[in-house]
């Protein structure tokens, strides 16, 4: 069934459910996404640069169900989205999907799924929200918000991109969603960014009062620093039970531009670059164009605090030596006052060299103590932008952060699953999810290929994922490699529809 279907169906107010997939009564106990109730957690896949009939770019999300055997994805069945099924129309743009988030967000214990559509309404933006319900009917349950509805903060205008990045942090009646709305314009300062907060509300919705949301800036009491031209505050965004990290990769540290910043909100704000000193002395040496911030992460802490974190920050376009934007990926463990950077070509990542162009650390993700970050313009041999990604076992030495093991995951050579082309861009997405939830083997790891072909079609996309660890380290058993030509899969690949481009799960 072609997208351009789905939507048609969807118009008639049909939420696609694929025949034999029976959703049961009640909600997951586990901390996963269990869509249809079958005891195995499924994974959102955002397709924002999807056709829909004759509108480019509209956007569509499939749901992938786990499949309960290998601990994996892509061997069962699947949802599919538009905004058609949800709210609204699609239309060219729209980018229904650029943006992912799961958690309870309304405080019913089933989880939910915030999709980001920055480009509706040219670029004013707006979140669809679809709530999980304790009678299987997942979506049938949805709320729509833009900067005009309620009590939201600011006002929708063009090119603000609200939903451009959404994240969930706590959970049960402290839960909030955050979303980030970049392109904002503070006064004079254009595109400078802003944030909004929204806390749980009754069973079936966010609060929709004044007292339960709140919108931050740079420029907002309790902010650190000040909003500027181009900063895009709310761009980049990771949630966890106990923070949210805002990444800010445009910011300027001074007179260096773009060096950029993070932001961390747990129930105040701080913020730190790579020229901070206290009270950790973070790694590295603060330069133009760095984007240190463009991902982020939480990760176990070599504290002792229930509520201790680290921050993973990826730097990629970061000089090493005079490898220029080789990429650096930087443990930020401000609990114990002390940062690690981390390099390829050195003794904890040892696999691969850190090269020209590589962009080590565009995309990072992390649950509990296990790291990945890519490198999605690596060179495999005469392979040209094929792409890699580093996997770690983080620990403590001596009470700081440490690299226990690691190894390097590229798209044939360790995960057996086909052959690495160029212009793959393996890692371009990741993310953890909760396959395994129970399992000695932990959170299964997903990759997306956003810009490998499915089948002949070039850029359609595919996703990777592995259930099996070595130790604690990613093998190639029971691993797939899925896409819109899979068989369960809904929608037809086409040329850059960039499956895989956006991945949500709830392991963190």
């Amino acid at each position: 069934l072609s997208v351009a279907g789905v939507a048609v169906l969807a118009a008639a107010g049909l939420v696609v459910v694929p025949g034999g997939t029976a959703l049961a009564v009640g909600c997951t106990s586990t901390a996963g996404f269990d869509v249809n109730h079958d005891g195995v957690d499924d994974t959102a896949i955002g397709m924002p640069g999807e056709d829909v009939g004759s509108d480019k770019d509209a956007g569509s999300v499939t749901i992938v169900f786990g499949a309960s055997a290998t601990h994996t994805f892509g061997s069962n069945s699947s949802l599919v989205f538009t905004q058609e099924s949800i709210y609204g129309a699609s239309e060219q743009g729209d980018r229904f999907g650029a943006a992912l988030a799961i958690g309870d967000v309304n405080n019913d214990g089933c989880k939910d799924l915030v999709i980001g559509v920055p480009g509706e309404n040219a670029g004013a933006g707006r979140i669809q929200v679809l709530f999980g319900s304790a009678a299987g009917t997942f979506g049938s349950v949805r709320q729509s918000i833009s900067q005009n509805s309620g009590a939201v903060p600011g006002t929708a205008e063009d090119n603000d991109e609200f939903g451009a990045a959404v994240a969930v942090q706590g959970s049960g009646s402290s839960a909030r969603l955050w979303v980030g709305a970049p392109g904002e314009n503070l006064g004079s300062d254009q595109g400078a960014g802003m944030v909004t907060r929204f806390s749980a509300g009754a069973v079936g919705g966010l609060v929709s009062t004044a007292s339960g949301m709140a919108g931050y800036t740079q420029d907002t009491s309790g902010v650190p620093g000040d909003a500027e031209d181009g900063d895009r505050f709310g761009a980049v965004l990771s949630g966890s039970e106990h923070s949210v990290l805002v990444g800010v990769p445009r910011e300027d540290i001074g007179t260096i531009v773009d060096a950029g910043a993070v932001y961390a909100f747990t129930n105040t704000w701080t913020s730190f670059h790579q020229d901070t000193t206290t009270p950790v002395d973070v790694s590295g040496i603060g330069e133009t164009g760095d984007r240190f911030g463009a991902a982020v992460a939480q990760l176990d802490s070599c504290g002792l605090g229930s509520s201790d974190e680290a921050y993973v920050v990826g730097t990629p376009s970061e000089n090493v030596g005079a490898t220029d934007d080789a990429g650096t990926v930087t443990v930020v463990d401000v609990p114990v006052g002390s940062s690690l950077g981390l390099v390829q070509g050195t003794a904890t990542l040892p696999d691969t060299s850190a090269e020209e162009g590589d962009l080590f650390g565009l995309r990072v993700a992390a649950a509990g103590s296990l790291l990945v970050a890519s490198s999605p313009e690596e060179d495999l041999g005469t392979i040209m932008n094929a792409g890699s990604a580093y996997q770690a076992q983080m620990g403590c030495s001596l009470g700081v952060p440490a690299v226990v093991t690691s190894a390097n995951l590229t798209l044939d050579t360790d995960l057996v699953l086909g052959t690495s082309s160029s212009g793959d861009r393996f890692g371009r997405e990741l993310a953890f999810a909760w396959t395994n939830e129970g399992d000695v083997q932990g959170p299964s790891l997903l990759v997306g290929v956003p810009l490998g072909a499915d089948g002949s079609v070039l850029d359609s996309g595919r996703v990777a994922t592995l259930g099996t660890k070595a130790g604690e380290l990613f093998v190639g058993a029971d691993s797939t490699n899925f896409g819109q030509s899979s068989t369960g899969i809904f929608g037809v690949q086409e040329t850059n529809d960039q499956f895989g481009a956006v991945i949500a799960s709830n392991a963190r």
